[in-house]
Order: structure tokens, then sequence, then C-alpha cells
């Protein structure tokens, strides 16, 4: 976090703001999808983040989002708590990397990331310097 912020402020901004927005727009906004961001609004609720604490989010194939919490610029060590709901863990990936995304810092990094592990694929594939996908 650059600024000092609640947990409730938090999760308020991100599940009234942004994700029930975009879930509600895919047509997808269900009683279990209210649940799920009730659990999303607990999990933040006593927390407080000072400047330089960060959420790691992890987003699982199979939907299932997982919170955890560092008080510095560390990852977590612990896996946090899991919310089983496919359309809230893309409604949050949405919120943070999508074409509206609040995090350019996160674009650019997962951006360079991908590159790198194509680039890995590529060359593990056999493909030479000059390969290119279109020839």
């Amino acid at each position: 976090m650059i600024l000092p912020i609640t947990g409730d402020e938090y999760a308020r901004t991100v599940t009234t703001e942004n994700c029930v927005a975009y879930v509600k727009a895919t047509g997808a906004y269900m009683a279990a999808e209210a649940a799920a961001v009730d659990k999303f609004q607990d999990v933040f609720r006593l927390h407080f983040f000072p400047p330089g604490a960060s959420v790691l989010f992890t987003h699982s194939p199979t939907g299932v989002l997982t919170v955890a919490f560092s008080r510095d610029l560390s990852v977590p060590e612990s896996g946090g708590v899991a919310i089983e709901n496919r359309q809230l863990c893309e409604a949050i990936l949405e919120s943070i990397i999508g074409e509206h995304g609040d995090s350019p810092a996160a674009k650019l990094s997962l951006a360079t990331r991908l590159g790198d592990l194509l680039k890995t694929l590529i060359q593990a594939e056999g493909y030479g310097p000059g390969y290119s996908a279109g020839t």
C-alpha cells in the first residue's frame, strides 16, 4: 500500500466498486457470489494496512481465491484464507490487471513473467533464437 488504509475500506472498494459491478455485468451475480463477497469483506475487516503493507492474491484454475497479508514488502509465507468462488476470483483478477485494472505495476510484472515463461518454453521445444510463430 502507498497510503494507510483500513482493511474494511480496502475490501469495500475492491468488492463494491470493482468486483460486484464486474460480476453483475457478466450476469453471474447470484447468492453464492454475494456470500463470497461477504467472506472477502470479513477477511479484511480487522486489518489495517500501513504504507508498505501488501495483499497477496493467489488464483487457482478451479476458482479458489486465496488471500494473504504482509505488513511490509515481503511475500507472505503462509497461505492465508481461501474463498471458493470462480466469479469472485475472476473479478479480483480483472480489477487488478484487466483493461481498467488498478495496478499497472502488476500488469507489467505479469507481462514480463509470461514473456519469460514463453521464451523458456520455446527454447525447451528446440526452437532457435530467430523463431517466429508466424513462419
